[in-house]
């Protein structure tokens, strides 16, 4: 009989709570606003003992499972996800934030973007940058001069080919990485040297 009558009383909350659902939540979101400071406390609070409890590998997996949630979330809310991070950049206290970080935190990020961009654009380490530093000597492959070095590649099949300065790099980049537009450069070159050293040598006759 026990049994039954909570059966029953579960069927009837049920169904109070369909009927009255609007004055529930507002019911619930009114105990809210006036406890908010100490709820929003305790749980902030709750939460960085926690996080600064936590081992290596629940760290891990609590990252994980965030970009899950966050990744779903574009997804389906594509319009309000762009909406929300606006919003965040907008604000002037994330801005300054974000500034702060940044500036405490300037060599880090760069050497992540660094590592995100090998990865990404060229399908490599920054161990195999650093060995094929190693191997050309810290040398541009055409010229020989020592300078920072850039990563050429096949624009193509975005094949590594080796490692180039920045004057070397955009030459190939304004020919094209056609051959015979270089072969015509040359040419064009040998040919003008030849003139100009034969004008020189009739002003001096």
């Amino acid at each position: 009989m026990k049994h039954q009558y909570t059966e029953k009383n579960k069927e009837t909350k049920r169904l109070y709570h369909i009927k009255n659902r609007k004055y529930i939540l507002n019911k619930k979101h009114e105990r809210y606003l006036k406890n908010k400071d100490t709820i929003l406390f305790k749980s902030k609070k709750d939460w960085k003992d926690k996080i600064l409890n936590e081992s290596k590998e629940e760290k891990q997996k609590r990252l994980k499972k965030q970009k899950i949630v966050m990744k779903n979330f574009r997804l389906k809310n594509p319009e309000k996800s762009k909406e929300c991070h606006h919003k965040y950049r907008l604000d002037p206290i994330n801005k300054l934030k974000e500034k702060e970080y940044y500036q405490k935190n300037k060599e880090k990020l760069k050497k992540s973007a660094w590592i995100h961009k090998l990865k990404t654009r060229y399908g490599i380490t920054l161990e195999e940058y650093e060995q094929m530093k190693v191997k050309q000597q810290n040398l541009c492959a055409i010229c020989g001069q020592e300078k920072k070095l850039n990563i050429d590649h096949c624009h193509k099949t975005n094949e590594v080919r080796a490692l180039l300065c920045m004057t070397c790099n955009a030459g190939l980049g304004s020919f094209k990485d056609d051959t015979n537009l270089l072969k015509d450069a040359i040419q064009y070159l040998d040919g003008h040297s030849t003139r100009i050293t034969k004008k020189i040598r009739q002003t001096r006759s």
